[in-house]
C-alpha cells in the first residue's frame, strides 16, 4: 500500500483529519510511520518494560506477569491504530481530486466507523471501510449506521459474493438497484453456476438482497421528461434506450431489488475489469424480455458506451454500440 502524503492539506483531506480527530477524540496527526515487524516488535518490549519497572514489585512472577500484559496490550493498540491508519490513508487516496461539501460528518458515526476500522486486518476489506469513509466525507448522510454494522459483520468471501453481483446490477434516478435475472438462453452457463447461485443466497441472507416474495420482480426507468426512452448510468458507461412506441413512460429491467442496506452498500463497489462483454449479453437479454412479456412489442433500441464518448448536452455518443429489436430474434 503506498503512503498518502496526509500533510498535503487540500480540503477533502482538512476534512478527513477533522472527522476522524472527532472520532478518536484527539487531534489525528497527518504522519504515516514506515513500519517494520521487527522494529515494531522490539519498541513494543521496550515500552512493556518500561512501564512495568516503575512499578514497585519485587517478586519476578508477578512482574513477569505484568510484562506480558502490558506487551498484550500494547501490541492489540498497535495493530487496531495501524488497521485505523490503513484505512484513512486509502480514504485520502480516495479522496484525492474530489470535491467534498461543508457539512460536518455526524460525531456518533465517526465514532462507530473508527471502532470498525481498528478491528478489520484484511486489505481488501480495509479498502471498502476506506471508500465508505470517504463517501461520508463528501455527502455526509450516504451511508447508515446499520449499513456499516452490515459490513463489520461480512466475512471476505460475503463481501466477494456482494461484489459479483453488484458489478452486474443497475441504479434507476432514484438510487434502487436491481440484479437482473439471467436467461440461460444468452447465458449458458448460467443453470450451470452454482457460484452464482449461491452468491444470491448470501446476499439474502444478509438482507442485501430480497428473495423476491411479495417484492418487486424488477426496476422501474421513469421516462419523466417524455423523451421516448431513459438514460441509465453503469459505471463508467452510459445506457441509452428509446423506442418508437408513443405514449410508453418506463422501461422495467426484471430481477431481484437490493434492500435499502444493499444499495448503500452497492455505492462502494466498482468493477476491476472491463464490462461491455457483460452489457452486450444482458442488454441484448433485455430486448428480448420485453419484446417478448408485453402483447405490444416494444420496437427498441439500446445504444451504450463509455462516459468519456458520451455528450450530455446533445445526448449523442461520439462511439458506441448499438442492439435493437431488430437484430433480436426469437
Amino acid at each position: 500500500m503506498s503512503d498518502y502524503p496526509l500533510d498535503k492539506l487540500t480540503e477533502p483531506i482538512t476534512k478527513l483529519i477533522e472527522t476522524i480527530s472527532s472520532g478518536i477524540g484527539a487531534l489525528y496527526e497527518p504522519t504515516r510511520i514506515r513500519r517494520k515487524a521487527k522494529a515494531d516488535a522490539e519498541a513494543i518490549k521496550v515500552i512493556a518494560r518500561a512501564k512495568v519497572e516503575v512499578l514497585a514489585l519485587e517478586d519476578s512472577t508477578i512482574k513477569n506477569y505484568y510484562l506480558a500484559l502490558e506487551r498484550e496490550k500494547l501490541l492489540q493498540e498497535f495493530q487496531k491504530k495501524n488497521n485505523r491508519d490503513n484505512v484513512i490513508i486509502m480514504a485520502a487516496e480516495e479522496l484525492d481530486g474530489k470535491t467534498v461539501n461543508e457539512e460536518k460528518v455526524d460525531k456518533d458515526w465517526i465514532v462507530q466507523f473508527v471502532a470498525y476500522a481498528e478491528q478489520t486486518s484484511n486489505e481488501e476489506m480495509q479498502l471498502l471501510w476506506a471508500k465508505l469513509l470517504s463517501e461520508e466525507v463528501q455527502k455526509p448522510n450516504s451511508f447508515s449506521k446499520r449499513a456499516m454494522a452490515t459490513l463489520a459483520s461480512m466475512s471476505s468471501q460475503e463481501a466477494k459474493a456482494f461484489y459479483e453481483i453488484a458489478i452486474c446490477s443497475f441504479k434507476n434516478e432514484k438510487g434502487e438497484v436491481v440484479y437482473p435475472r439471467q436467461n440461460t438462453r444468452f447465458f449458458p452457463s448460467y443453470k450451470k453456476s452454482i457460484e452464482i447461485r449461491n452468491n444470491v443466497k448470501i446476499l439474502q441472507t444478509l438482507n442485501l438482497l430480497n428473495d423476491g416474495i411479495g417484492q418487486s420482480l424488477g426496476l422501474l426507468f421513469n421516462d419523466e421528461e417524455n423523451l421516448g426512452g431513459v438514460h441509465i448510468p453503469y459505471f463508467d458507461y452510459k445506457i441509452k434506450i428509446t423506442w418508437e412506441e408513443k405514449g410508453v413512460k418506463y422501461f422495467m429491467i426484471y430481477g431481484l431489488v437490493f434492500t435499502h442496506i444493499g444499495k448503500e452498500l452497492a455505492q462502494l463497489v466498482v468493477p476491476n475489469h472491463d464490462m461491455k462483454d457483460y452489457l452486450n449479453t444482458i442488454l441484448t437479454q433485455t430486448v428480448f424480455n420485453h419484446r417478448k412479456a408485453n402483447t405490444r412489442p416494444l420496437r427498441l433500441m439500446i445504444e451504450f458506451g463509455k462516459l468519456t464518448d458520451y455528450n450530455h448536452e446533445s445526448c449523442k455518443f461520439k462511439k458506441s454500440e448499438i442492439i435493437s429489436w431488430k437484430n433480436v430474434t426469437y
